[in-house]
């Protein structure tokens, strides 16, 4: 039995708490701001950047992708197995966003050593380097962001409706 199953299993029965679709809305919006954020940032590497912003998105990267799926994991995906006729074919499906989570949130760690080298050691930072991990990292990301906004989501309503 996966995590995801236990967890599932170990909620089964209890009516969803309130406010879980328009908690994922909110954390799909704010993914989505973010990228575009790194998005503008990438265009404007390396001269447009201010230094400040820069860390401050190398602080929060990692937190902001975790915070969602930590909730995900812990929430919505047991929301979802904890009903009968979801469970069978979605299991395969949360699993491979579980795994696709991982990836994120690596990536998000390696992106924000970038992000601070460029702004501690700018000469030795290679721009062209930086620039295609942003858009690597946002461009995967808005792929998942749009996936559970477009697959997930309706079945959060409808479970937590």
């Amino acid at each position: 039995m996966t995590v995801i199953q236990m967890t599932a299993h170990a909620i089964s029965g209890q009516s969803p708490p309130a406010g879980i679709a328009e908690t994922m809305r909110h954390y799909l919006r704010e993914q989505a701001r973010f990228c575009d954020r790194l998005e503008t940032m990438a265009d404007l590497l390396p001269d447009g950047v201010d230094s400040r912003d820069c860390l401050l998105m190398a602080q929060n990267i990692v937190p902001l992708v975790k915070r969602a799926h930590e909730f995900e994991e812990g929430t919505v995906y047991p929301l979802l197995l904890s009903r009968p006729q979801l469970q069978q074919e979605l299991l395969a499906t949360l699993e491979r966003l579980r795994f696709e989570h991982l990836g994120d949130e690596e990536f998000a760690g390696d992106l924000c050593a970038s992000l601070r080298q460029f702004v501690t050691d700018r000469p030795s930072c290679n721009v062209e380097s930086l620039a295609w991990m942003l858009r690597g990292f946002f461009e995967s990301l808005r792929r998942h962001v749009a996936f559970e906004r477009e697959h997930i989501l309706p079945l959060v309503e409808g479970v937590a409706a």
